[in-house]
C-alpha cells in the first residue's frame, strides 16, 4: 500500500532508493558569503553554557561561536551579528536561521543593510533574511554534531563527572556562580581554539558536491577564484555598525555579564591574588582554580550588601529563574 503511493507519488526517487542511490539534496550556494548560516546550540545550556554561531554556508568556514548563559536573547544575537559585520567588512546575501525571537534583531539589520546598501527595494530586501525548519538549516546542524563529537562531549562529562563525585553542586547558589564565572571564558576560549582547528582543516576532495573541497575552509573563504567564483558580500561601512551599537545597546557591557557585578568584583580580586588569569586558565585546569577558589569567596561573601540573599542551602533556581 505504502510501496504502491510512493511510486505513484515520486517514482525515481523510489527506483533511487531500491538502487541504494539516493540522490542527495543540493545545496545551491555561489560564493563565501552567499548565506551564513546561524543557530544556537543547547546541549551544555542546563549546565548554564550556551553557544550561538554563525557559518558560512560556501566554505563552511566558522564565522563566530559566541559564548554565554544564554543564546535567546534577541539583543544578544543581535549584537553578534553586528560584530561579525564589523569584523568582516559587509553582510551576506542572505541569512538563514530558524524562525525564533532570538533572531528579531538580526534579522532587522540583515534587511535594512540589505536595503541601504545592496541596491533593492524593501520588498527584495525582506528575503534577504531567510527562517527555517532547524532540519533544513543544514550547514550549522552538521556543525554542532561535529562540535559535540570532536569538543563537548568531553567537557560534559568532565562536568557531569564533578556534579556525580559531589565535588561541584550546581544546585547552590555561590558555587552555581563561581562556575559560570570561570566556565564561560573558559569554555569560550576553547571553543575559540576548536574553531581555528576546524577552519584550517583541510577536507578531503569529495565529487558528490558542488561546493569546495580539497582544501581548508578558510582558504576556501578567502580565496573564492581558486574555486573560480567570486565573494558575494555587500559592503557596509564599518562606522555605520560602530554607530548602530552605540545607538541600540548603550548597555552592551552589562549586557554580557554572567554573574552580578558585586560578585565579579569579589571573584576577581581573588583570582588575581591567586595569580591567576581568566584567559590563561585551560578546561583541564579549571576545577583546580574553581576549588581553590571556592572557600575564599565563601569566607568573604558575607561582606557584600548584595549578597544577602545567598547561602550554601539557597536553590539555584532562585538565581536563574529556572523552574524545578
Amino acid at each position: 500500500m505504502v510501496y504502491k503511493s510512493l511510486t505513484q507519488i515520486d517514482p525515481e526517487g523510489v527506483e533511487a532508493r531500491l538502487c541504494h542511490a539516493c540522490v542527495r539534496r543540493v545545496y545551491r550556494v555561489f560564493g563565501p558569503n552567499h548565506i551564513w548560516a546561524c543557530d544556537g546550540h543547547n546541549k551544555l545550556k542546563k549546565f548554564g553554557i550556551c553557544v550561538y554561531g554563525f557559518i558560512d554556508a560556501w566554505s563552511r568556514k566558522i564565522l563566530g561561536m559566541f559564548v554565554h548563559t544564554t543564546n535567546n536573547d534577541p539583543k544578544h544575537v543581535g549584537v553578534y551579528f553586528l560584530h561579525l559585520v564589523s569584523k568582516i567588512g559587509g553582510i551576506p546575501l542572505k541569512v538563514t536561521s530558524d524562525f525564533g525571537n532570538e533572531t528579531g534583531h538580526l534579522g532587522t539589520y540583515q534587511m535594512w543593510l540589505s536595503a541601504r546598501y545592496a541596491g533593492i527595494t524593501t520588498e527584495e530586501a525582506e528575503q534577504r533574511m531567510h527562517f527555517t525548519k532547524s532540519t533544513h538549516n543544514q550547514k550549522i546542524e552538521a556543525l554542532w554534531s561535529q562540535m559535540m563529537k570532536q569538543h563537548n562531549a568531553s567537557i560534559k562529562h568532565n562536568i557531569k563527572k564533578a556534579i556525580h563525585e559531589e565535588t561541584y553542586d550546581p544546585n547552590n547558589k555561590v558555587q552555581k556562580l563561581l562556575f559560570l564565572f570561570i566556565w564561560i571564558p573558559v569554555f569560550q576560549s576553547s571553543v575559540d581554539m576548536w574553531v581555528d582547528s576546524y577552519n584550517h582543516f583541510k577536507r578531503h576532495r569529495d565529487r558528490r558536491t558542488a561546493l569546495p573541497t580539497g582544501c581548508t575552509a578558510d582558504y576556501c573563504y578567502s580565496t573564492p577564484e581558486s574555486e573560480g567564483t567570486t565573494d558575494q558580500l555587500v559592503r557596509v561601512p564599518t562606522r555605520e555598525i560602530k554607530s548602530i551599537i552605540e545607538l541600540d545597546y548603550p548597555d552592551l557591557d552589562s549586557m554580557f555579564e554572567h554573574t552580578p557585578p558585586w560578585f565579579h568584583e569579589l571573584a576577581s580580586r581573588i583570582l588575581e591574588d591567586l595569580g591567576y588569569e581568566l584567559a590563561h586558565i585551560t578546561v583541564g585546569e579549571a576545577w583546580t582554580v574553581f576549588h581553590e577558589m571556592l572557600p575564599l569567596v565563601v569566607a568573604e561573601i558575607d561582606r557584600f550588601p548584595d549578597s544577602s540573599d545567598i547561602s550554601d542551602s539557597s536553590d539555584i533556581s532562585d538565581l536563574t529563574g529556572e523552574e524545578d
